[in-house]
């Protein structure tokens, strides 16, 4: 026994010496990663490229509308080792009125973004300031200005002084601009598709995205290669998406707004009397100054039928106003969707915003929804069945039957004609079958906050990528 014991000794001394020859080697392997880790970081700050510690960045926008300027501060954070960003926060200050309401007085107009200077100065740390992108879009309001596109011209400019001295990225003034509706359609595409989680991925797992305005409306949906080299210049833009590149088609119709169509729809299906179907018994409108959405000069006057509105008359007149097809006179290139505008199969479901959603839910095409982040199913024969209903009801009647509507200050003279148009436009316009689930958009829920789902969100991921890119391209260099 006591021999057995002896002879196995040594080799219990050997196990024990290689097991803790082993423990050294994982220690020393643990220490030089952690030091490596470190000299990483480190260099990371000193050359700026990505740092293994999580980042925080920002992104300042002001959307310059119609009625008043909007400041969205958007916080994002991007992961230990890159990647894309992550929202964290939004930050959402405004002031009224909005730029074009100064006319040809531009440096009232860029005083009266001062106060939301302020606001960013305040959310953005001073050590991130030179760092965060400060975008100023204005948008129809300012494109469409009385006064004339000088006067637009001198108000921007001034402005972009304004956020040049304001200490944010040295690129800053070069994200001032007036927006046309395509850019709003791609900027909303990407946040549409971004808060529901579907960037960085296939073009087929995103979705397409349709917008209804009141002076004209966008679609953008991402298309294959062969339709991108197909298309006539203007119509497929490459759109940088986090870390993603898609092909997407992108169209604005101005003019095809829920209010500026209707000079439109007047011209067209006039009765022998010159009433027209799309509007009620004893209602007449009319402009002859600055018609919102149509060209200096336009004006429009309308009559209501004597014998009621009328729903197949009236889907009629706004098929016919709409220009549809490759048959068109206006249609350069084929083939058209509507508007001579060219346009190629969509082939992701598509999501609906603004005013399609309010006049769903205000004339009764879905019920009211109890959450604004709820994602509301809607077809086309919906607003199908509710413009019947609205076309056949008397002028008299209509604020009872419509109370949402009358509720919300909608002119219930026009629930009829705007009910018909946007069933047209989403069908015969944008190719809709009239049984197609559409999907309604107000705010996304995105890592347990409420988020809008507009436009201002997409050009932040926009014009923060543009500032990462153009940092690690200098940096390559």
């Amino acid at each position: 026994m006591g021999r057995a014991n002896a002879a196995a000794f040594p080799a219990t001394q050997e196990l024990l010496k290689a097991r803790a020859s082993r423990q050294s080697l994982i220690t020393a392997v643990f220490v030089a990663l952690v030091v490596l880790t470190l000299a990483g970081s480190k260099l990371a700050d000193v050359t700026g490229f990505e740092s293994t510690r999580p980042t925080t960045h920002y992104a300042a926008v002001i959307d310059a509308g119609s009625t008043g300027s909007r400041l969205h501060v958007f916080t994002f954070a991007r992961g230990r080792f890159g990647g894309d960003e992550t929202l964290r926060g939004e930050a959402f200050h405004a002031v009224e009125p909005g730029l074009k309401s100064y006319g040809v007085d531009a440096d009232a107009a860029a005083a009266s973004v001062d106060e939301l200077i302020s606001k960013a100065r305040a959310i953005v740390p001073r050590s991130e300031r030179a760092n965060t992108p400060f975008s100023v879009r204005a948008t129809a309001g300012l494109r469409l200005m009385p006064e004339g596109r000088e006067a637009a011209d001198a108000i921007m400019t001034a402005v972009r002084d304004r956020i040049a001295s304001a200490g944010f990225h040295a690129r800053s003034e070069s994200f001032v601009s007036v927006m046309d509706g395509s850019d709003e359609g791609a900027h909303g595409w990407v946040s549409v598709n971004y808060l529901l989680g579907n960037l960085g991925g296939r073009p087929e797992k995103t979705v397409s995205v349709v917008d209804l305005g009141g002076g004209s409306t966008q679609i953008a949906y991402a298309v294959g290669s062969r339709a991108a080299k197909e298309a006539p210049d203007g119509y497929v833009r490459t759109i940088q998406a986090t870390s993603s590149k898609y092909s997407t088609y992108v169209h604005s119709f101005k003019g095809y707004g829920l209010v500026a169509v209707r000079a439109k729809i007047f011209n067209e299906g006039k009765n022998e009397d010159g009433s027209h179907p799309c509007l009620p018994t004893g209602f007449a409108d009319s402009c002859e100054k600055d018609c919102y959405g149509l060209e200096p000069g336009e004006t429009y006057a309308a009559l209501g039928s004597g014998d009621g509105s009328d729903f197949v008359k009236c889907l009629a007149a706004t098929t016919k106003a709409l220009d549809v097809g490759s048959t068109s006179k206006s249609c350069a290139a084929k083939p058209c969707s509507f508007a001579g505008a060219w346009s190629t199969p969509r082939k992701t479901s598509l999501y609906v915003m603004s005013y399609i959603v309010e006049r769903a839910v205000q004339s009764g095409a879905v019920p009211a929804p109890k959450d604004a982040t709820k994602i509301l199913k809607v077809s086309p024969a919906d607003f199908k069945r509710t413009a019947s209903r609205a076309c056949a009801t008397p002028a008299a009647e209509l604020e009872d039957a419509f109370p949402l509507a009358a509720r919300d200050g909608v002119d219930v003279h026009y629930l009829c004609l705007d009910l018909t148009y946007i069933y047209a436009l989403l069908t015969t316009g944008y190719g809709a079958t009239d049984d197609e689930t559409l999907r309604m958009l107000d705010k996304i829920m995105y890592k347990r906050q409420a988020v809008e789902a507009s436009w201002a969100l997409g050009d932040g991921i926009a014009v923060l990528g543009a500032v990462r890119e153009s940092r690690e391209s200098s940096y390559r260099a």
